[in-house]
């Protein structure tokens, strides 16, 4: 290949590098990103469960607390009850007592409710912290696993960027401005090479003469008339029809 477009055909080549690397960054982004998600996602359950543990620990004592209260007043009540000779406080001391007894049985009944949610949620946080363990090794393994490859990844990206920027230097400066152009335009891949006589970047087929052109004349880039990309042939194995 002629001196004159080899640094013009490397650049190109070191762009399609940087977009394969930089994709291959973004998906082990996404993979890393997967992966914390449902980690976080089991994790966020297993507080909310917890957090829920510590509510009804706190509802158990308070109404454990009330039930000891409530039993010191019954017993008071039974042990003043039967000295009252007055019938008038008898009957509401005695009707206090009831009251209080009832009392206590919907306070007893909160309890063992309280009881039979806290076992459910017991055995669903046993099973929920067991499912966690094997998603915390899972998530360990595959995130140090991606971690390294993409370090790997982003050393080859420096390296290729600072390359890329030696042989920016090396093109002409009119092929220079066109990229700038690109770049200010989004255009991707401002330089292709011809691919089974189409365009690298549009993947239009080009005419015959642009081919014989290129073929006859292979130290100059042509543009691709439907993209307007710089193209270039870096083999004389493509014949036009």
């Amino acid at each position: 290949m002629p001196e004159t477009i080899q640094p013009v055909i490397d650049l190109a080549k070191a762009d399609r590098e940087l977009i394969q690397l930089r994709g291959q960054i973004r998906t082990l982004d996404e993979q890393i990103g997967i992966a914390r998600s449902e980690h976080d996602r089991q994790l966020d359950i297993v507080q909310g469960k917890e957090q829920h543990e510590g509510v009804l620990a706190v509802q158990g004592r308070e109404l454990r607390g009330k039930l000891e209260l409530q039993d010191a007043f019954i017993a008071k009540l039974e042990q003043q009850v039967p000295r009252i000779r007055n019938e008038k406080e008898f009957v509401a001391s005695k009707k206090q007592l009831e009251e209080a007894r009832k009392h206590r049985s919907i306070i007893e009944e909160q309890v063992l409710e309280l009881d039979i949610e806290k076992e459910g949620l017991d055995e669903t946080l046993s099973t929920l912290r067991s499912e966690l363990e094997v998603e915390n090794v899972r998530f360990q393994e595959a995130t140090t696993e991606l971690g390294q490859v993409r370090k790997q990844s982003a050393g080859e990206l420096k390296s290729l960027e600072s390359h890329r920027t030696g042989l920016f230097d090396e093109i002409p400066d009119t092929v220079q401005r066109y990229y700038q152009r690109c770049q200010t335009s989004g255009l991707r891949m401002p330089i292709c090479e011809v691919n089974d006589k189409s365009c690298g970047g549009c993947h239009m087929v080009l005419p015959p003469q642009l081919l014989n052109e290129m073929l006859t004349d292979p130290e100059n880039c042509r543009n691709c008339p439907h993209c307007q990309r710089l193209l270039y042939l870096e083999t004389t194995e493509v014949a036009a029809d």
